[in-house]
């Protein structure tokens, strides 16, 4: 799923958001995000169903490098955060704090795998889930804009 190359906010956001709806299993009920600079700073606010949220923040202008960008989850059982140091994880679940370290592939690994066994099995295409990743982006868009908390409301965000 590629975020195309004609909306740069879309290519910072894709991987995270979709991660984010795959593991609540739903879409966001509510959205918020802000923007500071022309790319330099966004940081995302998913609320979900139940309670749960998400956290995305990116950073582009720190001096020197790729930037900075983290993801935190928030639910009614644990939370999990990744950033981008080193492939390193950090989960909250009850408890002491546990840290996954994955390489750099795996993820990638993961995906194939999820790949494969669909085609294997016959399951339906992912187009669905592409298209509303895509649709909470533009969603993230008009929150930026407009500064307002936008709600799902018969499958569309709309200002409260």
């Amino acid at each position: 799923w590629n975020a195309g190359p004609g909306n740069p906010l879309a290519r910072v956001l894709f991987g995270d958001i979709d991660l984010a709806i795959h593991f609540f299993g739903a879409g966001p009920s509510s959205i918020y995000a802000i923007r500071r600079g022309e790319e330099a700073y966004v940081q995302v606010h998913l609320g979900f169903p139940a309670g749960g949220m998400a956290v995305l923040d990116f950073s582009s202008g720190l001096p020197e490098g790729r930037g900075y960008d983290s993801l935190s989850l928030i639910g009614s059982r644990g939370a999990a955060y990744a950033d981008d140091h080193h492939n390193t994880h950090l989960l909250f679940a009850g408890g002491n704090p546990t840290a996954l370290v994955s390489d750099a592939g795996s993820g990638h690994r993961m995906e194939l795998q999820v790949f494969v066994d669909a085609i294997r099995s016959g399951a339906p295409g992912t187009g669905d889930g592409c298209q509303a990743v895509h649709q909470v982006i533009e969603s993230v868009d008009q929150s930026i804009k407009s500064g307002q908390v936008l709600h799902e409301k018969k499958g569309h965000y709309e200002p409260a």
